[in-house]
């Protein structure tokens, strides 16, 4: 006997192989004439069980489960998507059949979200989902096309001053916010990248960062140990799973409240991402070489996007025209 799938394979009687397996409370049987048709044969029977499973009957909320195992598994996007699901949508619908599913409910949920950022990512995924659904004939009308499209913008972030920086970071009363912060200015990785990262995703052999990234395929990455982080991490704890800034998004809120009151400044994580870049840049250093460490897919939204000049220095920089065509 042997397993396949966590289900026993074993050898009948009468010389065929068979997997036996409960799906949905319906026991079903896999045979073969060899172990690789059996598992072949079982993989095909598992696949229709799901399909007969899922019909115009199918409520919403089971169909939201089964498009996340099947079509976001291996998405870097899952987890955020399963959150979004379990805070937004299932608390604030009725878990109807998808062929009761009034869009005038899901436009009425969305636009209750208070930013377009997470109504934008709402609709998404139920545009997503009932879209899927019609193209497998679940449903017989495309209800996706109904629902209200979200437009958002995203913000920016703002280029910091060096006396900004100076005064938030004398005003930071929690250490390891401190060292967060310092983290977030000296490598320009998103706020979520910084509060998954762990001992083991730091080589310092090679002297590299495991950026785990969660938006696109170039944000999963390896970027320098800068020297200035050098300062701040240590090898007490290679090799360890256990997170290097174990903060919670409240205390971090919380610290920049304290900030803003004291000082006047308003900021945001973005920020340093954003004066990251830039200063990189203005250092000289090739925007080809900044683009791979903030994990962009192209060097245009870097630009674009992420590079903000200091307008003190386009003064500085004036004063050198003026012996530019010495006539």
């Amino acid at each position: 006997m042997t397993h396949y799938k966590k289900h026993k394979l074993y050898k009948r009687k009468d010389g065929r192989w068979q997997i036996k397996f409960i799906y949905n409370k319906k026991i079903y049987f896999a045979y073969g004439r060899s172990q690789k048709e059996c598992c072949n044969n079982f993989d095909k029977l598992l696949k229709k069980a799901k399909n007969s499973t899922l019909n115009s009957k199918t409520l919403l909320f089971d169909w939201l489960d089964e498009y996340v195992n099947i079509y976001k598994k291996n998405n870097k996007t899952v987890n955020e998507t399963i959150r979004q699901i379990n805070y937004h949508i299932k608390p604030n619908l009725q878990n109807v059949e998808l062929s009761k599913i009034q869009t005038l409910e899901l436009d009425k949920l969305i636009s209750e979200i208070p930013t377009t950022r997470t109504q934008k990512a709402i609709f998404t995924i139920l545009h997503n989902a009932l879209s899927i659904a019609y193209k497998k004939r679940l449903i017989n009308d495309n209800i996706a096309d109904f629902i209200t499209p979200v437009h958002h913008i995203s913000k920016e972030g703002k280029r910091l001053k060096s006396e900004e920086i100076k005064e938030i970071f004398k005003n930071i009363e929690n250490q390891s916010v401190y060292n967060l912060f310092y983290f977030y200015l000296y490598t320009g990785v998103r706020k979520s990248e910084a509060l998954t990262l762990k001992f083991d995703d730091i080589d310092f052999e090679n002297q590299v960062i495991h950026i785990k990234g969660t938006k696109t395929i170039k944000s999963d990455r390896y970027i320098p140990l800068f020297e200035n982080i050098k300062k701040i991490i240590t090898q007490d704890n290679m090799g360890s799973e256990s997170l290097i800034f174990n903060i919670s998004n409240s205390t971090i809120e919380r610290e920049i409240k304290k900030i803003k009151l004291k000082t006047n400044i308003k900021f945001s994580i973005k920020d340093f991402r954003t004066t990251f870049a830039s200063a990189c840049h203005e250092k000289g250093i090739d925007d080809y070489s900044i683009k791979q460490w903030l994990g962009h897919t192209s060097v245009t939204t870097t630009q674009k996007h992420y590079i903000k000049y200091d307008n003190a220095k386009s003064f500085i920089d004036a004063e050198q025209t003026k012996d530019l065509f010495k006539i």
